[in-house]
């Protein structure tokens, strides 16, 4: 290669999503979503019959990943509050 642009290999970064929320974090039921979109595409040619079990399939992961995410949060939220009670017992407040 010599440098220049001619030399460059064709690149592409395919669909990307950017998701923002105003004064707040993403919500559970969002980052949820988000994940689900990268997790399982059900296009919409798909015969039917496929189509319903995988939306019926991508339901399941819902809920599955929904919990998960809330467990992550409160386990967070443990974290910290040990933290904070640990920094308070040596005197860090």
């Amino acid at each position: 290669m010599t440098g220049d642009m001619s030399d460059a290999l064709p690149m592409s970064v395919g669909n990307v999503n950017v998701i923002t929320t105003s004064h707040r974090g993403h919500s559970t039921d969002e980052i949820t979503d988000m994940c689900l979109e990268k997790v399982i595409y059900v296009g919409e040619d798909l015969p039917e019959p496929l189509r319903q079990q995988a939306l019926a399939y991508k339901e399941s992961l819902r809920t599955i990943i929904h919990f998960y995410i809330n467990q992550a949060k409160l386990s967070e939220r443990t974290t910290m509050a040990a933290e904070i009670q640990s920094a308070n017992e040596r005197g860090l407040n």
